[in-house]
């Protein structure tokens, strides 16, 4: 992750399988994989969840950005 104000790195996240799509929030980063997708805490890079799906080769993926309503579409299993 960069920072574009401070001109420096914040954080990395690192995957053993190729990054499909990404998808950021105010809140959270999702980063969808072939087989699974991550969610992670954005202030601190903590992982969230990790979510089982079906072959996701197009990193189909959708947030609600809205915090109060927090929805995640993804494929299932």
């Amino acid at each position: 992750m960069w920072d574009d104000i401070g001109f420096k790195c914040i954080g990395e996240l690192s995957f053993k399988s190729p990054v499909r799509a990404v998808r950021l929030t105010k809140d959270k980063i999702v980063v969808v994989l072939e087989n699974r997708t991550y969610i992670y805490n954005f202030s601190e890079l903590r992982l969230i969840d990790a979510i089982e799906t079906y072959p996701n080769i197009r990193g189909l993926v959708a947030i609600n950005p809205d915090p109060e309503n927090a929805v995640l579409a993804t494929p299932d299993v």
